[in-house]
């Protein structure tokens, strides 16, 4: 027993002599596991939320604080009431609580209702001044529309046929060309319904006419006005009887002067009437 005693002291000696005793101030600093920066029993896992809470209040102040709207926008300037609704638009958008959705709904709603007075007195005033109204010449009910397309295709006819002698077409041609010769059809027909002589200058026989006139292209048919000498291009490339016919009866009303450029269009039933362009009438102040 004394044996095992004495090894056992043996032993003690010779760890206590090969291992120092440690001090507290010679032990290593251990971090303990923490979300904020080591702290010790601070971050997430203790539940602290204090960052997050100062995140949202600044997120509150960013935030844009709802419009003060007028005490009656409806009386408001056009730009004036525009601006109010884009910023109210805007605000709720931003930070759409109920209160900015509600009065973004009402101006809205504000607008809607003013565009319906505003459609409505419209019609109010048109239905009792109808002399701005247009429906007198260019009707919308199906026999109307039947009515006028006879109209407008006996005014064409009626000034094309009265114009043949005091006007002459020149008509720009190749023998070789595919279009001229579908041209060719268009215009036998033409001559046959109005009895107008056509002067056909084949360019590669008499290419001079064409450079006088500036012709780039066949079939080319111009009008000249025997009066005057003056002239106007008619028609480029194939064109139908119908396209001839209003194209022609354009260019003899304008190179006569009975319309002016701002009514090239528009037909003599129309001349002083609401779809004339140079007709003036008296504004009421």
């Amino acid at each position: 027993m004394k044996f095992w005693f004495s090894i056992l002291i043996c032993a003690a000696y010779v760890l206590t002599a090969t291992h120092p005793a440690v001090s507290g101030e010679d032990l290593p600093v251990v971090s303990s596991h923490s979300g904020y920066g080591g702290v010790i029993q601070k971050g997430w896992y203790w539940y602290e939320v204090e960052e997050e809470r100062i995140e949202e209040s600044a997120a509150e102040q960013d935030a844009p604080s709802p419009l003060d709207t007028p005490a009656d926008p409806w009386g408001m300037q056009v730009e004036e009431f525009k601006e109010l609704l884009e910023k109210t638009k805007n605000v709720a958008v931003a930070n759409p609580t109920i209160e900015n959705m509600l009065k973004y709904i009402e101006l809205q709603d504000m607008a809607r209702r003013k565009a319906l007075a505003f459609a409505n007195v419209y019609q109010l005033v048109m239905q009792k001044h109808p002399r701005f109204t247009t429906a007198s010449t260019n009707p919308t009910a199906v026999p109307g529309i039947k009515a006028l397309h006879v109209m407008k295709n006996e005014e064409v006819e009626s000034m094309i046929y009265a114009a043949k002698n005091d006007f002459a077409l020149i008509y720009f041609h190749k023998p070789d060309c595919q279009f001229c010769r579908a041209q060719n059809g268009i215009l036998r027909y033409f001559t046959d319904k109005y009895g107008w002589d056509i002067k056909a200058v084949n360019l590669y026989e008499e290419p001079e006419p064409a450079y006088r006139f500036d012709v780039t292209t066949v079939p080319y048919i111009l009008t000249v006005y025997k009066a005057t000498g003056e002239y106007m291009p008619v028609t480029a490339g194939v064109a139908s009887l119908n396209d001839l016919e209003q194209k022609l009866y354009r260019a003899i009303r304008y190179l006569r002067g009975n319309v002016a450029p701002s009514q090239f269009s528009i037909y003599d039933y129309n001349l002083e009437g609401p779809g004339d362009p140079e007709k003036r009438g008296n504004i009421q102040k």
